[in-house]
């Protein structure tokens, strides 16, 4: 069996009850196939910087899992025959444990260095347009 992360996202227009079964549909295709279910993250609801199918925002789920390929198949034929799920993806996972949602002051700190290294790129860009004129 192999270690596989499953991201999907359900349309924010369905009610708490409705998610539930949804997300538990998809916990029992694992468990009922023989897969190990590792852990299930509600990531919460997010607001799309895009309009997907007509929908503003959506419910971000992740499960992580140990299965065969067949649970993989058949996680993501339910998930296609869902109308209310949106997007879906599945990857093969190299971690041990589950990856954990990342904190404010950590998606801060990685924005702040990624600026600075724009700026520090930006300045090079520069001082070789100088030199070259």
């Amino acid at each position: 069996m192999q270690r596989y992360e499953t991201v999907f996202i359900i349309s924010g227009n369905v009610s708490e009850k409705e998610t539930n079964e949804i997300l538990s549909s998809f916990e029992k295709v694992i468990t009922g196939e023989k897969g190990k279910l590792i852990q299930t993250d509600r990531w919460g609801k997010r607001r799309f910087a895009f309009p997907i199918d007509k929908f503003d925002e959506g419910n971000y789920f992740l499960l992580f899992y140990d299965a065969d390929g067949a649970i993989v198949k058949e996680l993501e034929r339910k998930m296609r025959m869902n109308e209310n799920v949106l997007r879906f993806l599945t990857v093969r996972s190299k971690e041990e444990h589950a990856p954990k949602k990342p904190t404010d002051m950590e998606y801060q700190q990685v924005t702040s260095t990624v600026a600075k290294e724009e700026t520090i790129l930006q300045g090079r860009e520069s001082e070789e347009e100088t030199h070259e004129k």
